[in-house]
């Protein structure tokens, strides 16, 4: 299954606060069957294994939102 709508979905959320973007995130992850990992620069900087129904939303040191992966 592709996850391209997910992605796209997901999309304007990139520059948002985190903190005020998740709820919504997670809304839309779980209409396309995903979970949410959060990876912060600081206290979780990568994924320790790689599942393909994760979706990690990637933030930088302000706790913006930079990217999306899958995985």
């Amino acid at each position: 299954m592709s996850r391209h709508p997910l992605m796209e979905a997901v999309k304007p959320f990139i520059g948002l606060p985190v903190l005020t973007s998740i709820d919504e995130i997670i809304r839309i992850a779980g209409i396309h069957k995903c979970r949410v990992n959060i990876i912060d620069p600081q206290y979780n900087p990568c994924s320790i294994d790689e599942e393909p129904d994760r979706l990690n939303v990637r933030t930088n040191r302000d706790g913006n939102i930079w990217l999306f992966t899958i995985g």
